[in-house]
C-alpha cells in the first residue's frame, strides 16, 4: 500500500496495495467508508484535541506528486496528538510484510519526534503466550537512515529500522529481532474501545511536551505491493 499523490490541483494521497484494483479518490466525504479515520486527541488521549489536519499541496517537493497530509498542534499543546488510522490489512501476519515505509517533512517539531507509526498486533507467537502488543516506529531511533531534520522530505524503512514495543520497552530493538521473538504476530484492531474498528495501522504527530510545536507532513506510505492504488485527496 503506497500513500502518495496524483498530479491534480488538490492534494492527493494514493494508498497502494494488493487489496486495491483501481485508483479510487478518497476525501472527507468518503474516507470513513474506505477505512480511513482522522482523529484529534487531547493530552489524556481522549478525543477532542485542538490540533488540525490538512490535505495540502507541497511542502517543498513531496516524494511523489503534489500533495501530502499536514498535521499541526497549536502552540502550547504539543502534548495533544493528531492521528491518521487505516483499518485495512487486519489479520496480516508481520512475517508476510515485505515492504513497510513512509516519508515525512517537518516545518516545525521538537528536534526528535517526526510523524510516527504504531502497529497494533496480536502477539500469539511470544513465548507461546497470547495477548496484544503495540509496535512504535519513530525515525529518530534509526539514525543509520539519517538524522531527523526540518525542511526536507525523508523516507523511513520500518523493516530495516528499530522499534519500541509495549512488551520490550527501551532500548529499541530491530524489527527483525521483534519478528524472531513473535513469529505469529499479526495486525489487529486498536483494542481501545474509543477507537473500536479503526484498524491496526496508525500514524500520529504530537504526543510530546506541551511546549513542543508540531507542523509536520507525511506521504508515500508503502505496505507490500505497489501494483494497485487508492487515493486520499
Amino acid at each position: 500500500m503506497l500513500l502518495t499523490k496524483l498530479a491534480v490541483p488538490c492534494a492527493v494521497f494514493c494508498l497502494v496495495g494488493t487489496a486495491y484494483a483501481v485508483p479510487i479518490g478518497i476525501d472527507a466525504a468518503n474516507a470513513a467508508s474506505n477505512g480511513f479515520s482522522l482523529d484529534t486527541t487531547d493530552n489524556t488521549g481522549a478525543p477532542g484535541g485542538l490540533g488540525s489536519f490538512g490535505f495540502v499541496n507541497c511542502p517543498a517537493a513531496p516524494p511523489v506528486g503534489l500533495g501530502s497530509l499536514n498535521f499541526q498542534t497549536p502552540p502550547g499543546n504539543g502534548d495533544q496528538a493528531l492521528q491518521l488510522r487505516f483499518s485495512g490489512f487486519l489479520g496480516t501476519s508481520l512475517s508476510s510484510i515485505t515492504t513497510l515505509s513512509y516519508s515525512t517533512f517537518a516545518a516545525a517539531f521538537n528536534g526528535a519526534q517526526l510523524p510516527f507509526l504504531t502497529l497494533y498486533v496480536g502477539n500469539t507467537g511470544l513465548g507461546g503466550g497470547g495477548g496484544g502488543d503495540r509496535i512504535f516506529f519513530e525515525p529518530v531511533y534509526t539514525p543509520v537512515q539519517g538524522a531527523v531534520a526540518t525542511g526536507v522530505w525523508q523516507t523511513w524503512n520500518v523493516l530495516t529500522g528499530n522499534v519500541i514495543t509495549d512488551s520490550t520497552g527501551f532500548p529499541p530493538i530491530s524489527w527483525g529481532a521483534y519478528l524472531a521473538a513473535n513469529p505469529l504476530a499479526f495486525l489487529v484492531n486498536d483494542p481501545n474501545p474509543t477507537f473500536a474498528g479503526t484498524g491496526g495501522i496508525r500514524f500520529a504527530s504530537g504526543n510530546s511536551g506541551p511546549g513542543d510545536n508540531f507542523n509536520t507532513n507525511m506521504d508515500n506510505f508503502t505496505f507490500n505491493s505497489v501494483t494497485s492504488r487508492r487515493c486520499l485527496s
